[in-house]
């Protein structure tokens, strides 16, 4: 069975390059890049996995998070971060149980790899 991925990010640059390589992988991907897009996005199709930037235009990962809780809650989600607090910032909003992993920019693709196909 084939997983589907959504990446939620405003880097259009990123998204590409990442979809490209996930899609090589055998991995389905769609992209938003804006959380009103991805928020569509969940309600209109079904994905395994989400990689959310945390710092998005209009509202940030957390909130994003926070919003879509009941979409994100059967699904793998992993945030990407250029800081290395955010992983302290989930814990402290008492959302560690939506977030699978989160990977700091620039991120290991291999080790994205690896967590994807887990």
């Amino acid at each position: 069975m084939v997983k589907r991925i959504l990446i939620i990010d405003d880097d259009m640059e990123l998204c590409e390059e990442l979809s490209e390589i996930l899609e090589e992988e055998g991995f389905e991907v769609d992209c938003a890049f804006t959380p009103a897009e991805g928020q569509k996005q969940l309600k209109t199709n079904k994905y395994d996995i989400v990689l959310l930037d945390f710092k998005l235009p209009q509202m940030s990962g957390i909130d994003f998070l926070k919003k879509e809780h009941e979409c994100l809650k059967n699904k793998k989600v992993f945030i990407i971060s250029g800081s290395l607090s955010i992983k302290n910032l989930i814990e402290e909003q008492n959302l560690s149980h939506l977030v699978s992993g989160v990977f700091s920019k620039p991120f290991d693709i291999e080790a994205l790899l690896r967590e994807l196909k887990k």
